[in-house]
């Protein structure tokens, strides 16, 4: 048996916006207690950058998707890729300095980053902004 239509969007929209505030939290933790492992690789500055674009990414794309907001949404998430892109630079070089113990961290914020361009190509479609072949 499936869930009725409405608490099916109901309960995408508290998964997705749950996930948004992780990501502002780990916005605000990565600010107040950067990890040193990736303050080394990306510098002091880049890593309070790192965090404040996760902070107010996560904030704003938590919001929007609470509200519904799709494009406020939209603009926001780039925000959120550039932070786990960021970070993405710092595992991987720690990960390819031999590091392997973090291949299953690596790997899986990987996964997340990608899901997050993943949805901002889905806002785009809900924005109405064509993609370059028309469609």
């Amino acid at each position: 048996m499936s869930l009725p239509k409405a608490l099916r969007a109901d309960l995408e929209r508290a998964l997705r916006t749950g996930a948004y505030a992780s990501v502002a939290v780990a916005g605000f933790a990565s600010i107040y207690w950067t990890p040193n492992t990736i303050s080394a690789v990306l510098g002091t500055i880049t890593a309070m950058i790192w965090g404040l674009l996760l902070l107010v990414g996560g904030i704003t794309c938590a919001a929007a998707s609470l509200t519904e907001r799709y494009l406020i949404e939209y603009p926001a998430i780039l925000l959120v890729v550039a932070g786990a892109a960021m970070y993405l630079v710092a595992l991987w070089a720690i990960t390819a300095g031999g590091e392997i113990t973090r291949l299953t961290q690596t790997a899986l914020v990987t996964a997340y980053a990608l899901h997050l361009l993943a949805r901002h190509v889905q806002l785009r479609r809900l924005a109405g902004v064509p993609l370059e072949n028309g469609d």
